[in-house]
């Protein structure tokens, strides 16, 4: 079985967004406690969610092509990078942090629409 192509881009952005969510959690130096638990507690379920997907992927479909989708995210992180290094939007990671917030439930759903 192939890999849909919206699978793979869902994926891809929702590890993107986890990460900045990781870095955000990282260097946070907000006074809100309530905040950084609440955040904390969203990355764990969404790390959790993303890792389980995987699995799951990798039980019902192959685990080549979970290994494929887990890989194709990672070079997609690393050209990211790159272009957001050129941009200069290293500073800006709370932003697409806090966009994740959003966004994370969305891709995970499209992620869920692609199981069978």
């Amino acid at each position: 079985m192939d890999l849909p192509v919206q699978l793979v881009v869902a994926y891809s952005v929702f590890s993107l967004f986890l990460f900045y969510q990781k870095l955000h959690l990282k260097n946070f130096q907000g006074d809100s406690a309530i905040f950084r638990v609440s955040l904390s507690i969203y990355v764990l379920i969404s790390t959790l969610y993303g890792f389980g997907f995987l699995v799951y992927w990798g039980v019902v479909v192959s685990w080549s092509n979970s290994g494929v989708l887990f890989l194709i995210a990672l070079a997609t992180q690393i050209v990211w990078f790159l272009i957001e290094g050129k941009l200069g939007l290293r500073n800006y990671y709370w932003m697409l942090s806090t966009l994740g917030l959003v966004m994370i439930p969305v891709l995970g759903y499209v992620m869920w629409l692609h199981i069978p």
